[in-house]
């Protein structure tokens, strides 16, 4: 029987006055509405007749601490939440004794979830068979945040004149799944770069450079529905970012758009031979300096926290789950140590534990390392998991 597909793509309501997470006083960045809607898009995946997994990805910053759980209690089957960490948007799963006053939306957290089950249950109605395959292109929107000098990193967040030297991931990931006439009918994306064109002075709810991409190749393909993910690239932001200028974004997501159009062109696809998911507990040592504000999504927190590193495998194509915010090294090893061809790592999704860094960038500092990271020993754990799980 081979694969299908179903899908399903609803809409995030987002009330006029919520608060915009992701940059310092959220409070006082208060929307005064939605610029591009926040999508809830699925897509599930049933092979040799049985539902295997529902990818979703969403317009939000993050999830709370195993939020994942209540959306599983909707769900009959297995799911994967990959967040496209937007900050012009919100986070869905906090509770009422958060230490962050944004988490206190329950409302808001229990419209998602019933967003995110409705969307599932949609994608389940009308299954297409399919074939697939994956293929790879090169796009330069981003720069290194971090500026290591003699050993000691400064974030230096914005790069118009494109002077820094450090590491990013250039690579965009692309996955075609065509159907029996052989049109395309969805394509998987995954880039590694904070979705951060759009900056503090901006106060309308926005999925970023995301929305722009999506509907760039949308507009360009028939029929076409476009799922993002966001890969490890914590590190990275574009060039010109924490705009207030929409065009920024839209050109960053243009841009991105017409290599995946490129790259699309090139993939041939096959039947699929093989699907297989697994889901994996990981445990990080929590910092022994965490202060009270870096706890953020915790009420409490002991010695060690238990969270997922799940991988979605697609004959070729490898998806690893990453339960926070990873640096670019974490992915490039990622890659490297995979067996399979079109390997990605999806930031953001299933969990947020604050950044993932690699044990390389502890002794730099930097933001990412001293203010917010939950725990400093995460790189081997993840790729342990890693290598000893894969399908």
């Amino acid at each position: 029987m081979g694969l299908e597909i179903g899908m399903a793509v609803e809409r995030i309501q987002f009330r006029k006055g919520k608060a915009l997470i992701g940059y310092p006083n959220p409070d006082k960045r208060v929307n005064l509405g939605t610029k591009e809607p926040l999508l809830a898009k699925v897509l599930t995946f049933k092979f040799d007749g049985k539902v295997v997994l529902s990818l979703v990805t969403l317009d939000l910053i993050g999830l709370g601490y195993r939020y994942i759980e209540e959306v599983r209690k909707k769900v009959p089957h297995e799911i994967i939440l990959a967040c496209s960490h937007s900050h012009s948007t919100s986070i869905a799963g906090g509770d009422d004794n958060s230490l962050s006053v944004f988490e206190r939306d329950k409302e808001f957290s229990e419209a998602v979830t019933n967003t995110i089950a409705k969307a599932v249950k949609n994608s389940l109605i009308n299954f297409i068979k399919v074939k697939a395959g994956a293929g790879k292109g090169i796009s330069d929107i981003g720069h290194c945040r971090r500026v290591v000098t003699n050993g000691v990193c400064v974030n230096d967040w914005t790069d118009v004149e494109k002077k820094h030297k450090g590491p990013t991931d250039k690579e965009v990931g692309v996955v075609k799944f065509e159907n029996e006439k052989g049109e395309t009918i969805a394509v998987l994306v995954n880039y590694s770069c904070h979705p951060v064109t759009m900056g503090p002075s901006n106060m309308y709810a926005s999925p970023d450079f995301v929305g722009y991409l999506r509907d760039y190749v949308q507009s360009n393909i028939k029929g076409v529905n476009i799922f993002y993910t966001t890969g490890a690239g914590a590190d990275t932001n574009p060039y010109d970012c924490l705009s207030a200028d929409f065009t920024v974004a839209q050109k960053a997501g243009e841009t991105l758009g017409k290599e995946v159009i490129k790259v699309l062109k090139t993939i041939e696809t096959q039947e699929v031979k093989k699907v297989k998911f697994c889901r994996n507990e990981v445990s990080f040592n929590v910092r022994k300096e965490l202060g009270e504000k870096h706890k953020m999504r915790f009420k409490e927190l002991g010695n060690k926290i238990k969270t997922e590193v799940d991988m979605l495998n697609i004959d070729e194509v490898l998806l690893v789950t990453l339960p926070g915010e990873p640096l670019v090294e974490i992915g490039f090893k990622i890659k490297k140590m995979s067996k399979y061809k079109n390997t990605v790592a999806l930031g953001y999704t299933n969990d947020y534990l604050g950044y993932l860094c690699p044990d390389s960038s502890i002794p730099e500092g930097g933001y990412e390392v001293s203010g917010g990271a939950l725990s400093h020993d995460v790189e081997k754990p993840i790729l342990g998991c890693v290598e000893k799980n894969m399908p």
